[in-house]
């Protein structure tokens, strides 16, 4: 699995996939195309998706202290998505956004916003939240669990995995807040445009 750790100009893009072939998360990021200032942090499938404990501790270790302050982005898929809402309440450092892919029935809470970088501190703003469906009923309804977010539907429908696996072929519409459509795109670019790549 792709990994890129260590000091980073620009922060880390750390990828939480779920129960798959690892050759699936390989690929949805060379799709993304990241750019070279920004470190790419892929959980390896030896830590279980749904673990954020383990998530936050392998961060730990790929992340030296002196990079601490540098801004995190989570991209998770299916399982990967528990395990990635899990760490960033656990992780220290600011959290520019959360990417969640195909993530049903997981809600997203309001305690990200009381968030801290240290145990005893304001609280931070929470990061952005979006979501992505592999189809329409998926987005209707995990929509419904938890606040809202920006999110994406792919239309035409496509397969779980495909969503993941082919992350530059799919297409559909994204929403705002208020789940007005605001334009079609493709679930590459509005990834991409989540993780503020553009």
């Amino acid at each position: 699995m792709t990994s890129s750790a260590g000091r980073s100009d620009d922060g880390y893009v750390i990828v939480c996939p779920g129960f798959h072939a690892p050759g699936l998360t390989d690929r949805a990021i060379a799709a993304l195309d990241v750019p070279l200032t920004l470190s790419v942090i892929a959980i390896p499938g030896r830590i279980w998706p749904s673990d954020p404990v383990g998530i936050a501790g392998y961060l730990e270790t790929q992340i030296p202290p002196e990079c601490r302050t540098s801004p995190v982005s989570f991209l998770a898929f299916s399982a990967g998505t528990v395990g990635a809402l899990g760490a960033a309440l656990l992780w220290r450092s600011p959290i520019r956004t959360i990417v969640l892919c195909d993530g049903w029935g997981v809600p997203v809470l309001p305690l990200l916003e009381g968030r801290s970088p240290a145990p005893i501190s304001a609280p931070t703003s929470a990061p952005t939240v979006h979501r992505l469906s592999h189809d329409r009923w998926t987005h209707d309804t995990w929509g419904r669990m938890g606040i809202a977010t920006p999110s994406f539907c792919a239309e035409p429908a496509v397969e779980h995995l495909e969503l993941w696996g082919e992350v530059d072929r799919v297409t559909g519409h994204a929403f705002d807040l208020a789940g007005c459509p605001t334009g079609e795109t493709t679930a590459k670019d509005y990834i991409r445009r989540s993780l503020g790549l553009g």
